[in-house]
């Protein structure tokens, strides 16, 4: 029944026997739950949910009873009375467990991506960085085998420059020589004797002889000179045949990432009635598994069974595993453990948690890797885990309470450590 109260009808509310049990709770969290969508109306007939089913787990109307319901009369009751107890069930601590683990995943995918994302840009300026730097080596290399052929360039036309310069050389000062003996010609023409005339004429001659044989010598004997280049094939490749740098691909893989089941659901009605849950229950034997014999003493301690119907079992021995079974009874396999394993707990289909004499580590069942260990003082026996907390009974101590990263939450001592400790 809900109700808005002041202070005085509060205390009042609080203190009056029939209604002390009741929780109260603020205006304002009042006005959060109605922002909750839960489907309080019956698709089909428009009726408010006010009756069970539990043969077929569904919130009915009164018009489903005889419709659909029918032969259900003796699994339908009151929908408050199925309600009753759903806050202190397990199926609230599975849900809030499988809203818990699914906010992990995304969480753990969200980071993933992200980190890959970042991957993918350090990749991308390594790769700039990488193409800058191939360029200015190829800058470099071409600058240096640039200097060299110019060097080279310069040296052979130094070469042919001096040749030419020396043929000029002889051909100018031949030259000269030449024009100095036309003058003397002239002058011994108009003013020589008859006797200088003939004489002269033949000095002359033979001089001019003398030189013309040297000219022809040298012009018999001169080159020309054709100074061209001849690149490199590679060079006419590189500028014919490449066009790029290089190719810049991607790599595309599947990336498979882990991902954390929930706890199986449990039913939504978990307390109904002690009628309901205990009066018709009965246990009936659906498998016995042969445990596999290893060593003369074998001390079963511990059973759990994971998300997909297997079953572990944590075998006290000197083997120093715990041998996985199907739900069929069929073996599986030993997991390898570090010691002795006394008790071991599911907390999701990859990950367990095994107690040992003096500690617990949380393990991996896929590569057998240790995510976490603790070590305890006093010897530890039975280990459970519940809503993402593990606990586990330390002799002399109490029940310990750790997350599912190892670390230690607090101590539950006192009369559950009492209780605890009779139990063992």
């Amino acid at each position: 029944m809900r109700g808005r109260f002041c202070a005085d009808c509060e205390q009042t509310h609080m203190s009056t026997s029939v209604t002390s049990y009741h929780t109260l709770i603020s205006t304002n969290e009042v006005h959060e739950t109605e922002n909750v969508a839960v489907d309080m109306i019956c698709d089909i007939h428009g009726k408010t949910f006010d009756l069970y089913c539990k043969t077929h787990d569904l919130a009915i109307c009164v018009a489903c009873l005889p419709s659909k319901h029918k032969h259900c009369y003796d699994a339908v009751f009151s929908l408050y009375e199925a309600a009753k107890y759903t806050k202190s069930s397990p199926a609230l601590d599975d849900m809030t467990d499988s809203v818990n683990v699914a906010l992990d995943n995304m969480n753990n995918f969200i980071n993933n991506r992200n980190v890959a994302m970042q991957n993918i840009e350090v990749q991308e300026q390594s790769i700039r960085k990488s193409i800058g730097e191939m360029r200015t080596n190829l800058n470099r290399h071409l600058d240096k085998i640039q200097k060299s052929l110019l060097d080279e360039l310069s040296e052979l036309y130094t070469n042919c420059k001096s040749k030419y310069e020396n043929i000029l050389k002889t051909f100018h000062k031949t030259e000269n020589e030449i024009k100095l003996l036309q003058e003397q010609t002239s002058q011994l023409t108009h003013l020589g004797s008859d006797v200088q005339v003939f004489l002269g004429t033949r000095q002359i001659t033979e001089f001019i002889n003398v030189k013309v044989h040297t000219v022809k010598s040298v012009v018999s004997a001169m080159q020309d000179y054709t100074i061209e280049i001849v690149m490199h094939p590679g060079i006419t490749s590189l500028i014919e045949g490449i066009d790029n740098f290089g190719k810049i691909k991607v790599e595309e893989k599947n990336y498979s990432l882990r991902f954390k089941e929930a706890k199986l659901g449990q039913a939504q009605i978990a307390h109904t009635s002690v009628r309901l849950l205990f009066d018709s229950t009965g246990i009936r034997l659906r498998k016995k598994i042969k445990i596999k014999e290893t060593v003369d003493e074998m001390k079963i301690y511990g059973c759990q069974i994971l998300p997909n119907s297997h079953i572990l079992i944590a075998i006290y021995s000197d083997d120093k595993v715990i041998m996985e079974y199907s739900d069929d009874g069929r073996h599986i396999r030993d997991i390898l453990v570090s010691a002795k394993p006394y008790d071991v707990a599911v907390i999701d289909s990859n990950l367990i948690a095994v107690s040992y004499d003096d500690f617990m580590e949380i393990m991996s069942i896929t590569d057998n890797n240790v995510h976490a260990k603790v070590t305890f003082d006093l010897p530890c026996w039975g280990i459970s885990y519940q809503n993402r907390k593990i606990y586990i009974f330390i002799d002399d101590e109490g029940i310990v309470e750790l997350d599912v990263s190892g670390n230690r939450l607090r101590t539950i001592g006192g009369k559950f450590a009492e209780a605890a400790g009779f139990l063992t």
